[in-house]
């Protein structure tokens, strides 16, 4: 079962058709089974009995997850594959150290390959499509492997299995989404 992190700061369900959606879509194409829930609900019986945790994005300006770090330290202990998508990625850098930046970008941007891994191998992304309004610093134990003018675009954690995403894979280079389900 893949759990899918609802992350937008009060449930609703425009945002949820914008950001969630769309990854349950993905992942119900890949015949995954999977359960839904927002940040503040979610126990440790359901990243337990996960295989994948994706973490959704927010609106341009949803920021809340960013102040309820503790109920993410689950991050620091997790052996199982985890991808945080714009916000998720967020809170990801945030728990491993990273500081936080105002940075707005804004639809179809440039990027470029920075590092390797079999995630991205093979893929020929030019453009990734962007929604935010905070950047983050490298994690000391992340490497950078996809970028933008602005920074890092597409993270990965040195030793573990978790991956951050600044851009919207759901709206643009889909393969990255289906890639980390099927691994």
């Amino acid at each position: 079962m893949i759990l899918i992190i609802d992350m937008y700061g009060k449930k609703d369900a425009l945002r949820y058709m914008e950001f969630v959606k769309p990854i349950e879509r993905i992942a119900k194409s890949l015949g995954k089974q999977f359960l839904t829930k927002h940040f503040s609900s979610v126990t440790f019986d359901d990243l337990e009995y996960s295989e994948k945790v994706i973490m959704c994005g927010t609106p341009l300006g949803d920021t809340a997850y960013l102040s309820h770090e503790l109920e993410f330290s689950w991050l620091q202990m997790i052996d199982k594959p985890v991808l945080g998508v714009c916000a998720g990625m967020q809170t990801i850098a945030k728990v491993f150290g990273a500081h936080e930046e105002k940075c707005t970008e804004l639809g179809k941007t440039e990027a470029q390959f920075t590092g390797k891994d079999a995630l991205i191998d093979g893929l020929e992304i030019k453009h990734v499509y962007c929604l935010h309004s905070v950047k983050m610093s490298l994690p000391e134990e992340f490497i950078e492997l996809l970028k933008t003018q602005n920074g890092p675009h597409l993270i990965r954690h040195k030793t573990k299995p978790i991956y951050g995403a600044l851009f919207h894979p759901e709206v643009m280079n889909r393969e990255i989404i289906e890639r980390f389900l099927a691994e």
